[in-house]
């Protein structure tokens, strides 16, 4: 049987998505600020509540989407949706040494300048560089299996 949210809590899904991000930058904003510098560590960590909440709204926002006939009324975007969950482990794979190298060379890290800006800045740029690295590696044929 398949995880399928009520039509109105998709709005509330997409709420919390967009939001928790947001609690994990002004959360790092406010601990860094009352002088607990790493403290913040654990917000930006894989198992940290506000990744948590977000994976989860993701998952029931897209399982939503897809199970209300949503694909056949849009199938360009749902081209792009399909897309992304078949870059999903491409994008798990790379980012973590997208983000290793990235302090290097912009000079950013989570706490640099405002993190309520910087943080969900680094966090577009990673997505984005790591969906272009997976897009072009599934391109090649002889690395297609590895993401």
């Amino acid at each position: 049987r398949h995880m399928q949210p009520a039509p109105n809590a998709v709005p509330w899904l997409a709420a919390i998505f967009v939001a928790a991000p947001a609690v994990t930058a002004v959360g790092n904003f406010v601990l860094y600020r009352l002088g607990f510098p790493h403290a913040g560590d654990f917000l930006t960590d894989y198992l940290s509540p506000t990744t948590i909440v977000a994976s989860f709204a993701l998952f029931m926002l897209l399982a939503g989407l897809m199970g209300d006939g949503w694909p056949a009324r849009h199938p360009r975007a749902a081209r792009i949706v399909t897309f992304g969950g078949v870059a999903s482990f491409g994008v798990y794979l790379i980012h973590p040494m997208i983000l290793e190298a990235l302090p290097q060379i912009v000079g950013w890290t989570a706490t640099t300048g405002i993190p309520a800006i910087t943080l969900p800045s680094i966090i577009l740029l990673v997505f984005v560089l790591s969906l272009i690295v997976t897009a072009f590696i599934q391109r090649v044929p002889g690395l297609r299996q590895l993401v």
